[in-house]
């Protein structure tokens, strides 16, 4: 920033003296080369953000070339413009380059190898990722865990994903809503309606609010399921704003999406209420509350998270 500059600017105006002329020279040369290491950092972010992951490699090897030798700072940019662009063996490479450079692994650097294996889906290198941190005693953070359990479901690796998700609440990581919703997506795509009602519970019960995409997820995973009972009731508990869990930052009880409407339709279709089924569909236009005749019964949601053994 700004103060960098301006004590670099301030040090080139420091005249050697008598007594003190080698210590100016020495801080000169200090601050330069973290002046140089920042400027050359924020470039490959900026490259990165760009999606130009040859151009921050250019500026990487360039450091490497002429000095000052990157630190983790500058790898973790590296690899997260590598990521961004779905370059994830590049990623790799970068990972491991830094580690034969003698520079330690920071969470940083970490989360974005871990990101970008799962923008590829290789839910293996992400899961390795992460555990491959106890050995630096780098401890993993909600980005670190959201990302490996993402990768997990887009792989559609359900049980993986939930393994990862357990280890989260041992590591007492605090979750959020996205994290959440990957775990439950991971469990719909497995057609696995318990445990993504296990899941969005213990996360309700925590201080995870739920926005529309987490509840969507679990409403499809109770569709899939042919939960009609189920996905009514988180329906009709996202407008009713009955818990905490239903208020966003803003306040508002939450409304459900065209997603969530046809999750519900067609989780009532298959279990054949075709007339809560068309009294979901005539709401879906009207924007009006569900009325008693809609509301089903309260569903049996389970007891909690019971994670498989990966």
């Amino acid at each position: 920033g700004s103060g960098w500059l301006k004590f670099a600017w301030e040090l080139e105006d420091i005249q050697p003296s008598h007594h003190g002329g080698g210590f100016a020279r020495s801080m000169r040369g200090t601050w330069r080369a973290a002046l140089d290491a920042k400027v050359h950092t924020a470039a490959i972010q900026r490259h990165g953000k760009q999606r130009h992951w040859q151009k921050a490699l250019a500026v990487l090897r360039h450091l490497q070339r002429e000095g000052p030798a990157p630190n983790e700072f500058a790898y973790g940019a590296a690899i997260s413009a590598c990521g961004r662009a779905g370059r994830w063996v590049e990623a790799i490479a970068l990972s491991e380059t830094m580690r034969l450079a003698g520079v330690a692994p920071n969470v940083i650097s970490y989360n974005a190898t871990i990101s970008a294996c799962e923008r590829a889906r290789k839910w293996e290198l992400a899961w390795h990722g992460l555990f491959s941190m106890q050995h630096w005693e780098v401890l993993p953070n909600v980005v670190s865990f959201g990302s490996a359990i993402s990768a997990c479901e887009k792989a559609r690796r359900w049980e993986e994903a939930l393994a990862v998700f357990a280890d989260m609440q041992r590591a007492a990581v605090q979750p959020n809503a996205i994290t959440g919703s990957s775990a439950i997506t991971a469990c719909e795509k497995g057609q696995q309606w318990v445990l993504a009602l296990d899941v969005f519970r213990t996360l309700t019960r925590g201080a995870v609010i739920p926005d529309v995409i987490m509840y969507n997820a679990t409403i499809s995973a109770c569709e899939k399921g042919q939960r009609w009972m189920e996905a009514l009731a988180l329906m009709c508990g996202m407008r009713d704003g009955n818990s905490r869990s239903a208020q966003p930052e803003d306040g508002r009880a939450l409304e459900p999406d065209v997603i969530t409407h046809n999750a519900v339709i067609s989780a009532c279709a298959k279990g054949e209420h075709w007339r809560k089924a068309l009294k979901v569909f005539q709401d879906s236009y009207s924007g009006s509350q569900q009325d008693t005749d809609t509301r089903p019964p309260a569903p049996h949601t389970g007891s909690g998270v019971s994670a498989p053994a990966p």
